[in-house]
């Protein structure tokens, strides 16, 4: 297991989105949420080719 994170150090794993109570239209909005799930798909993806060129297992 890699456990790849969007946040600073000691932050939560993964992308967190705050709706504000307003369903997915407060989702939407959440500027920070949608930067965190960027950064979190970036950083897994950098995992994956870094495992791929040390010959790492699928």
């Amino acid at each position: 297991m890699v456990p790849v994170g969007g946040g600073s150090f000691g932050a939560n794993l993964g992308a967190t989105f705050w709706s504000k109570d307003k369903g997915a239209e407060g989702v939407k909005a959440d500027k920070e949420g949608l930067k965190s799930l960027y950064k979190t798909v970036n950083r897994l993806a950098e995992g994956f080719v870094m495992m791929n060129k040390m010959g790492g297992e699928r």
